[in-house]
């Protein structure tokens, strides 16, 4: 009778190893999700940030034109707008060597450093005397916007590769249709919010208004997971 008995290690052991085996599993997945949350929402705020910021920029500078430069505001803002157009063009070609040579995430930082520098840049006009002689303001403006279009053209570039390599499959539409509308939602806002600075508390406190906002999505960025990346191959095995 005794011998007839089933062996009773046999049954604990494979319980153990059966919740041994689960155990890796519901970790594994959950590890990847809060990564790309925080991923794609660091990058989401970073972005609104910087959308209020370049809606100040386009309302200040036709005033910056007529008060600092005494120019018509038609004649520089077409040139600044140009240069702006010429620096998207120069990022957007030269991206391919600035990967090469810079880690992904600093590829992403360089952007919200082209902007912050371009705000300081711009605000600088500012404090300059009216009539400058020597057309420091207007390099000054023109180097600025030059910025704005340099910079934030690698950071497109660089952070639509990361959210779609970072986005399940499955939500990758859903997530870029939700990037698209808050982008494209935030600039009216800041659109309004600029021209009520601009009209209600002057010139000065546009200009401050817009170099907090750059600087806010720079402290977004810095303390983001995203720009301590050193490939965007690390993103996939990060989330993987």
């Amino acid at each position: 009778m005794s011998d007839a008995r089933p062996p009773l290690s046999s049954c604990p052991s494979a319980a153990t190893a059966t919740a041994g085996a689960d155990a890796p599993t519901v970790q594994d997945t959950a590890s990847p999700d809060t990564h790309v949350v925080s991923l794609v929402t660091s990058l989401s705020r970073a972005n609104l940030a910087a959308q209020f910021s370049e809606q100040m920029t386009l309302a200040v500078i036709p005033i910056v034109a007529v008060i600092a430069l005494r120019a018509s505001a038609e004649q520089t803002v077409g040139a600044a707008l140009s240069v702006y157009g010429f620096g998207m063009v120069c990022g957007a070609m030269g991206y391919a060597r600035i990967a090469q040579r810079l880690s992904f995430g600093r590829q992403i930082l360089l952007g919200p450093v082209c902007a912050a520098v371009a705000a300081l840049t711009l605000a600088s006009t500012s404090v300059l005397s009216v009539g400058d002689k020597h057309g420091v303001a207007h390099a000054l403006v023109f180097i600025a916007f030059f910025l704005f279009g340099f910079g934030p053209i690698v950071w497109t570039i660089s952070t639509t590769s990361l959210r779609q390599v970072v986005t399940p499959g499955g939500l990758n539409a859903r997530v870029s249709a939700a990037t698209m509308t808050a982008t494209f939602g935030a600039r009216p806002l800041g659109a309004f919010l600029s021209a009520w600075v601009a009209s209600s508390l002057g010139i000065k406190a546009c200009l401050i208004a817009m170099v907090l906002g750059f600087a806010l999505q720079l402290t977004i960025i810095l303390r983001s997971p995203a720009a301590r990346l050193r490939t965007l191959s690390a993103s996939v095995a990060v989330v993987s």
